[in-house]
């Protein structure tokens, strides 16, 4: 028989925070730093509707599922649109039904566009595919750039190209793996704005729960889950910074910039290799890219994780509106001509996105 309790992050006994530590080592599948505890608990520190749903199995711990409660049972998961994985972590074995849980946990309507699509807990809401692009480092470097030099020749060699040509215009190309610096942070949140604005975007890093979210993991250095800022310098310029999520084994790649002024050169890509050299030389097994089928990630990686997409509504009123609005948006989708087949779920994708900055 399923047990679920609905627990805060304060609320969480010291054994369940044990039991949690314990699964997500156990399963590489949960090595992604969003499935840690202490990435839950910095979550909770910055948005009170976090809480997680403890899942019990003959008296037994079997699993946690992170999420953001709403009004009316509405659900979102962790760290809802900055997250690019989400979903359960479950004890390997352990018969969740899913419907169970959904009744249990209040939800009327959880909508999951980055779920980790490995446990198939949801398999039937969650049924449109997608992956994660991954840079596997658990053969070292090494193998990994031969293994990629072979397969995207031209990319690997213009980052060779370039890093020559900065180096003639700017002198020395230097990485820094773990800048402390808040002059650099300060920076990218300057180019992150800017491209935001550009591309009408919702400036993700001025939403104020993500901005203190940032800064506490910013300064969480050594802890089990950090924001770790790394830069390139063209000489004594700033050319490119990345903040992502780390673990001891994995990283998160997060929030990129660079220079604009710079694009010729790709001082991302440039970063991104020495990023990839750096961590493996500490041991990180992964490098997780994200979802997205950008040229840099489908040069860069050598693996993918898989994931879902689709929306979990409850048995109540609200949870059949919200079943019967997702059927006419995609039924909306299908009469269109196929280069507008999109625009309808695209849409409220969009504003999805933007309630769920403001609501968390």
């Amino acid at each position: 028989m399923l047990d679920v309790e609905i627990k805060s992050a304060q609320g969480l006994s010291e054994r369940e925070r044990r039991a949690w530590d314990e699964l997500q080592a156990a399963d590489r599948a949960y090595e992604s730093p969003y499935f840690s505890r202490a990435f839950f608990e910095a979550v909770a520190r910055h948005a009170q509707s976090t809480r997680v749903a403890v899942m019990r199995a003959n008296g037994e711990v079997a699993g946690f599922f992170p999420f953001h409660h709403g009004p009316l049972g509405l659900a979102r998961p962790l760290a809802g649109p900055v997250s690019d994985c989400h979903g359960p972590l479950l004890r390997k074995g352990a018969g969740i039904d899913p419907a169970a849980l959904v009744k249990a946990a209040g939800f009327n309507l959880l909508s999951m566009r980055h779920a980790d699509g490995a446990t198939r807990l949801f398999a039937g809401a969650l049924s449109k595919r997608h992956a994660m692009h991954v840079i596997d480092l658990g053969d070292g470097f090494k193998a990994y750039e031969e293994g990629r030099r072979a397969l995207a020749k031209s990319a690997f060699r213009a980052i060779r190209v370039r890093t020559e040509k900065a180096e003639k215009q700017y002198g020395r190309v230097s990485h820094v793996f773990c800048d402390a610096r808040p002059e650099t942070l300060r920076r990218l949140y300057a180019w992150k704005s800017e491209q935001y604005h550009a591309t009408g975007q919702i400036d993700v890093l001025s939403v104020g729960w993500v901005r203190r979210l940032v800064e506490d993991l910013f300064e969480s250095k050594g802890g089990a889950v950090s924001a770790q800022l790394s830069s390139l310098w063209f000489g004594d310029r700033l050319a490119a910074a990345h903040l992502g999520l780390r673990t001891r084994t994995a990283m998160h790649y997060w929030f990129p910039g660079y220079d604009p002024e710079l694009s010729d050169l790709s001082p991302g890509n440039i970063l991104l290799h020495r990023m990839a050299e750096a961590a493996a030389g500490e041991k990180v097994r992964a490098i997780h890219l994200g979802p997205g089928d950008y040229r840099y990630k489908t040069e860069f990686a050598n693996a993918s994780l898989p994931l879902a997409e689709g929306v979990i509504c409850g048995t109540g009123v609200i949870g059949s509106l919200a079943k019967a609005g997702n059927a006419m948006i995609e039924t909306l989708g299908r009469k269109l001509p196929a280069r507008f087949a999109h625009l309808p779920s695209g849409l409220a994708r969009r504003i999805d996105r933007q309630l769920a900055f403001r609501s968390l």
